[in-house]
């Protein structure tokens, strides 16, 4: 009995960590948020805690302009993300960027001061004190200026307020063009928005920034190969860092240019081996040349770096319809379903299931909701008019 009371109480403190992490992780992105409130007048303020902007089982709260996306994860427990559209002004900006890190110093404070004015039980001390550990590591991680970018689940990149306060201080100097092209790529206007980085690129110093705008703004229109063309310009008079590696990698991955992706993500895999995202890319271009042993070994790296990433799953799947493990293949697109409910990836990738087990109905159902959910993919009405026929010659 002691031993299963010892168990159960190691998982009641880890459960509470866990708690803890997640409840600190909200105050600092609400330290984003309210202010960010305040610099907005019509457009939503985002909240994620437990994902990087990731929707599926989350937990939605709408408090007016303000959207809270609540994701207990147990892989990501120190996680969390505030958008919103952009603000304007050198102020606004430097006060919005300093809320996180200043709320998580000021919950910390309050703990600190809980704990030596109080006279609580032991274990709510104990509690408190997790708390306070959790506030303070949220500061010093986020007050950290570095360089390594944070993935989105969107496949865009953040970066840790420290950095992103440096660069603010940075942009003072470029023109008023460059940020009402931003305002322009914030409001999806991304033709207008690529004319003036176009001018932006040929007249002004530095030109990282108006190379950087006029990627995304490629990306937004799914403009991949010109996206490419941008990144080359580039290479002429700035070095690539890992993030261009990696956006060049997804970029020719994108496009299919399995032997260029390849490459890319090698580079990347070598700066950093721990990068579950690209190893799951480079795993699913090993596994379209028919390389299952390479295939399997990034995706099984992949699994554990990442495994919370339904794409991870995914791939794995494929990989294993291929080798016609159909159980194990069923086990990861479950899996996959569960992290990514609304995914067309994973929807297509059912429908490749059920069509190898010859269930060509319920493959068509798959196919079908793949494409209403905006699967990338030129070909899949073609596949649902074949998987149609089939169903017909077998009725």
């Amino acid at each position: 009995m002691d031993f299963l009371q010892g168990i159960l109480l190691g998982i009641g403190w880890i459960g509470g960590i866990i708690l803890m992490r997640s409840i600190t992780t909200l105050f600092h992105e609400l330290g984003h948020a309210i202010p960010a409130l305040l610099f907005t007048r019509k457009d939503k303020v985002n909240v994620f805690v437990g994902t990087y902007g990731d929707l599926s089982n989350s937990l939605q709260l709408n408090l007016g302009r303000l959207v809270l996306y609540l994701k207990l994860n147990v892989f990501n427990w120190r996680i969390g993300l505030c958008t919103h559209p952009g603000i304007r002004g050198f102020i606004p900006q430097i006060i919005v960027i300093l809320g996180g890190p200043l709320a998580s110093l000021l919950i910390a404070s309050f703990a600190f001061y809980i704990i030596i004015t109080y006279d609580f039980a032991e274990i709510w001390v104990v509690f408190i004190v997790f708390f306070l550990i959790s506030a303070i590591i949220d500061f010093l991680v986020n007050v950290d200026p570095s360089h390594n970018p944070i993935k989105l689940y969107n496949n865009s990149v953040t970066y840790s307020d420290g950095y992103q306060l440096i660069n603010v201080f940075k942009r003072r100097g470029l023109p008023e063009a460059f940020f009402k092209a931003e305002q322009l790529f914030f409001k999806k206007q991304y033709d207008e928005s690529i004319k003036i980085t176009t001018d932006l690129i040929k007249t002004t110093t530095p030109k990282k920034p108006a190379y950087d705008l006029a990627v995304k703004n490629h990306i937004a229109k799914k403009e991949y190969a010109e996206a490419v063309n941008v990144y080359d310009s580039f290479k002429a008079i700035h070095p690539y860092a890992y993030l261009d590696f990696y956006q060049l990698g997804w970029l020719n991955f994108k496009l299919n240019r399995w032997d260029e992706a390849l490459s890319f993500f090698d580079h990347c895999n070598y700066q950093e081996h721990t990068d579950g995202l690209v190893l799951c890319h480079r795993g699913y271009i090993h596994l379209q040349r028919g390389n299952f042993e390479r295939a399997a070994q990034d995706l099984a790296a992949a699994k554990a770096y990442s495994p919370d990433n339904a794409l991870v799953w995914n791939n794995s799947a494929l990989l294993k319809i291929k080798k016609r493990d159909l159980a194990g293949a069923n086990l990861d697109l479950k899996q996959a379903l569960h992290l990514a409910p609304k995914s067309p990836e994973v929807y297509y990738h059912l429908g490749i299931f059920h069509e190898e087990k010859r269930a060509f109905k319920e493959a068509l159902g798959n196919y079908k909701l793949a494409r209403d959910l905006g699967l990338e993919y030129h070909g899949i009405n073609l596949k649902i008019a074949d998987i149609e026929a089939m169903v017909e010659a077998f009725l």
